[in-house]
């Protein structure tokens, strides 16, 4: 469902929502990234205005000032997290309750504060439209492709990391100090906005670590 706004220079696009499992999967067809703790949000860039959205369509733009400049040539929109802190360790562990309490400011110089003082930033993990063109029919590893090639990462603005099958295993080395979920991701899917098999949240990540961990190893002993 698309929504537009004062001349046509945005569109709310309805994000793809998650679905949730514990059974095995063939893990050859999906790419696997961290749930971030943080709040969803859809971004939207048209020339130099900004726009900001968590679900349901609420606007936070004037609420975090800090993410004004995209670092992204041209019109685009983005699927991400906006979180606080580091995407390792401590900080990551109250990023949603922190991006909350960041929402709930509403006087123009204690959000200026709040910017300086408790930043945030965004991550994003898919790329939907850029320069015009919508690219949510194209399959899941082209439009990352795309956001990486399109997206100069600075302070405020961050791609989020994901492996695939051979690499799971680092995981639980690069994001050891964050107790969160796995996301599977199929790798040929396209953008929906709806509710998909295509996108899972693993709710036993431990299991999916182990049974990863013992095809490495027998795929290390042949």
């Amino acid at each position: 469902m698309l929504q537009w706004f004062t001349g046509d220079s945005f569109m709310i696009i309805a994000p793809m929502l998650l679905d949730s499992s514990d059974k095995p999967y063939d893990f050859r067809d999906y790419i696997f990234e961290p749930k971030l703790q943080g709040v969803r949000a859809i971004l939207m860039k048209s020339g130099p205005e900004t726009r900001l959205f968590f679900q349901k369509d609420i606007e936070v733009t004037r609420l975090f000032p800090e993410l004004y400049h995209v670092p992204i040539d041209g019109d685009v929109t983005l699927d991400g997290v906006i979180c606080s802190g580091s995407l390792l360790g401590r900080d990551m562990e109250s990023g949603s309750t922190l991006v909350q309490k960041r929402a709930r400011i509403k006087k123009r110089k204690q959000i200026a504060g709040a910017a300086r003082e408790l930043p945030v930033r965004f991550v994003a993990f898919d790329i939907l439209t850029l320069k015009g063109r919508d690219l949510r029919k194209l399959s899941l590893m082209k439009r990352k492709s795309i956001l990486d090639s399109v997206l100069l990462e600075d302070e405020y603005y961050k791609r989020i990391r994901y492996f695939e099958e051979d690499k799971l295993h680092l995981y639980g080395v690069v994001y050891a100090n964050v107790k969160e979920s796995i996301i599977a991701k199929r790798k040929d899917s396209k953008y929906v906005s709806r509710r998909t098999h295509d996108w899972v949240e693993l709710t036993h990540p431990d299991m999916v670590r182990k049974e990863l961990t013992s095809g490495l190893l027998e795929a290390d002993d042949n």
